[in-house]
């Protein structure tokens, strides 16, 4: 659909200038032609046929100049219409070569967007001994990809802002949906409509997922990657910011209902208590978050992710002695090795 319309687009731009061009050669030829007693009689007709055809010329070089969007439309359609109206065909043949040549400066500039395309892309996947590490490199690595589609979205150049739009849905949900609201307000309505296509690609494919894990389970009601599915996805859709807080909030209980199911079944593993703890805390029930999180730190001592948890959770309850304490007992057993979540447990053992 999209190409369609920029087909379209393109097609109508081209009709209107070679219109607008064809009647221009029409009045020079009559100009040319005809006798001097006769261009006196025909004069008022030919100068509004000039002005006809400026006035479609200069609206097909305004429709090219919307599809590049270089500049302000309008003052591309005053500035073609001049110099037509007051250099008859010349005027025409400048307008095309002054045309061409910022068109092609900006497609030039476009070819950026090619390297940040092959950056973004670029996967990253280090072998791990915790997830929390994992989740602290995938951490980092979000926050460098960001920042780059932040700059780009502050350009003038659409071609570069449509592609950010487009690789914005790679990102982690959240920041996709973040990065992507953002982008409805854009002054341009094409990359505002890409970003509300983004935005309705994401929340169909959360729903997709949540409604396969819910066939699957209906069929094996015992599927524990089922069940786990549906708890992520369910997870993820609170967690995207796609949602109203109504609504999000109505995910977030379900997530967690979901979660607790699996550990009734057996599933309760690390990852499992860590996302219960995580939705916990952001539900409000700080001490049902700190019980999670303390029954990881108690299968794996050493689990960062937990241990921060229950440090935080310990500081918003008011517990800062006890939150300091456990901070100098971890960072006693990390690596000296800096890294975000050292920085991090070197910030809580230096709270007072």
């Amino acid at each position: 659909m999209l190409k369609r319309i920029s087909i379209y687009s393109v097609t109508f731009a081209a009709v209107l200038i070679s219109v607008g061009a064809l009647l221009e050669l029409l009045v020079y030829y009559f100009f040319v032609a005809i006798d001097k007693e006769q261009l006196t009689l025909l004069f008022g007709g030919l100068i509004l046929l000039h002005i006809v055809s400026t006035l479609i010329f200069s609206t097909g070089m305004y429709s090219a100049s919307a599809i590049y969007r270089f500049g302000n439309s309008k003052n591309w359609f005053i500035t073609t219409f001049i110099l037509s109206f007051i250099f008859p065909c010349i005027g025409f043949i400048a307008s095309c070569c002054l045309f061409a040549a910022i068109s092609k400066h900006l497609w030039k500039r476009s070819d950026a967007y090619d390297d940040y395309e092959k950056y973004i892309t670029y996967d990253y996947n280090p072998e791990k001994k915790h997830v929390d590490e994992e989740k602290i490199v995938e951490a980092v690595s979000t926050e460098l990809t960001v920042q780059p589609l932040v700059d780009i979205m502050m350009e003038d150049d659409v071609k570069l802002r449509r592609g950010a739009v487009n690789v914005m849905k790679r990102l982690p949900k959240k920041d996709a949906v973040a990065l992507l609201k953002k982008s409805l307000s854009d002054k341009s309505v094409e990359i505002r409509f890409y970003a509300a296509v983004a935005l309705s690609e994401i929340e169909g494919e959360i729903n997709a997922n949540i409604e396969m894990a819910k066939e699957e389970i209906k069929r094996h009601p015992e599927a524990i990657n089922a069940h786990i599915t549906l708890a992520n996805s369910y997870s993820e859709y609170f967690e995207c910011g796609i949602l109203d807080d109504v609504t999000a909030r109505f995910y977030l209980d379900l997530a967690i209902e979901e979660y607790y199911h699996i550990c009734e079944m057996g599933g309760g593993n690390i990852n499992i208590l860590n996302s219960i703890g995580n939705l916990e805390s952001e539900r409000g029930d700080f001490n049902k978050a700190i019980k999670k999180f303390e029954e990881v730190c108690k299968i794996d001592p050493d689990n960062i992710y937990a241990n921060v948890g229950v440090i935080e959770l310990l500081y918003e309850t008011g517990r800062v002695e006890e939150a300091v304490k456990r901070a100098k007992k971890i960072i006693k057993k990390m690596p000296e090795t800096k890294g975000p979540m050292r920085e991090i447990i070197e910030y809580w053992a230096g709270k007072k």
